[in-house]
């Protein structure tokens, strides 16, 4: 999404520019909202994939951290003491 959005706004551009030296150009606008509607969806579609990224970026560090406390603290270790009775 975040390649495509510049692409679609160099066509918003483009639509929007005035030809050099024709007073009478009016915009089309069917067009254009054709085109700003793609990016109001482009731009929806960025916010939801960016916040399941964070949202499954979070969920797999805390598992990995989780994992490595757990080895580092809670699994016994071997000191060569006897076991307490």
């Amino acid at each position: 999404m975040d390649i495509v959005i510049p692409f679609l706004m160099t066509f918003v551009i483009g639509e929007l520019e005035l030809p050099a030296g024709d007073p009478a150009y009016t915009v089309n606008g069917g067009r254009l909202a054709i085109l700003m509607a793609a990016l109001l969806v482009c731009a929806m579609l960025a916010l939801v994939f960016g916040v399941a990224g964070g949202k499954l970026a979070a969920k797999a560090s805390c598992g990995r951290t989780s994992t490595a406390r757990f080895s580092r603290f809670l699994l016994p270790t071997s000191t060569g003491s006897p076991p307490p009775a």
